[in-house]
């Protein structure tokens, strides 16, 4: 019972970070501080967490033995788009938006799982 709260206190706080990057993004005080350009940067930043957390809870599925492994296996899939998907986007926006719908699909996949 004990883990069961934790887990769900920990869960409840990483929605609520998901949920402070949309403030971000419509933010005009973000937007004159950093600029346009770099707004979207932070928004990126914060989905690479979660990229990394899906991978680590995927690997947990995988291990614990409780689920399907196909589920852990497409869980860390979808992190692993994430973090390539967030990466290019940081790194090339150009590279990002030619692959973004092939690195989201896996995304959707995962995590509707």
């Amino acid at each position: 019972m004990f883990s069961n709260l934790v887990s769900l206190a920990v869960e409840a706080a990483s929605k609520v970070f998901l949920l402070l990057v949309l403030s971000t993004l419509e933010s005009a005080q973000y937007q004159q501080v950093f600029g346009p350009q770099q707004v979207p940067i932070l928004a990126n930043l914060a989905l690479l967490f979660f990229g990394g957390t899906c991978l680590m809870n995927g690997y947990l599925i995988f291990k614990v033995g409780y689920f399907p492994k196909v589920l852990g296996v497409l869980m860390q899939a979808a992190g692993g788009c994430n973090l390539v998907a967030c990466w290019a986007a940081l790194s090339s926006p150009t590279l990002a938006s030619s692959i973004l719908l092939a690195a989201l699909l896996p995304c959707l996949v995962g995590e509707l799982s």
